[in-house]
């Protein structure tokens, strides 16, 4: 979307092009289209500079924005900032990456299970996260 809206990196100088430009055509929900107007709104309104936050305080921040829930939250902590040490437990990915790696029944893992294996990864979750997306994207099915 960035690419087809000519834009490098979503600023808030270019979020009007982006939204003009980049989602013509697009078909997001109108429950996307609305957390996208609350993110406008937060960052009109909070004037941060996240690079200087903790991440307990991005997270804090986040979570006042409608509409940004954990696995969100988890991403941005994840690709935005890259601390060491996130794993967003409820992907849809990894989830079916833990189930073929852990599991040989149809029955999977329970959220559970899947957090009992992700918390002997810490202080790496965030590397465990990548290596697992890596599997996938290895092992995909031409």
């Amino acid at each position: 979307m960035l690419d087809k809206a000519g834009i490098r990196e979503l600023t808030m100088q270019n979020l009007q092009r982006f939204e003009e430009e980049g989602l013509k055509g697009s078909k997001l929900s109108i429950r996307k289209y609305e957390t996208m107007l609350h993110i406008k709104s937060y960052f009109t309104q909070n004037h941060l500079d996240w690079f200087d936050l903790t991440e307990t305080e991005i997270i804090q921040h986040l979570k006042n924005i409608k509409g940004i829930g954990p696995w969100t939250i988890d991403m941005i902590l994840l690709y935005t900032f890259g601390f060491p040490d996130v794993f967003p437990i409820d992907d849809y990915h990894v989830k079916i990456v833990m189930h073929t790696i852990y599991v040989e029944h149809a029955a999977g893992l329970t959220k559970k299970q899947r957090r009992s294996i992700i918390e002997t990864w810490a202080p790496y979750r965030s590397l465990a996260f990548h290596t697992l997306i890596s599997y996938k994207d290895a092992n995909r099915n031409p």
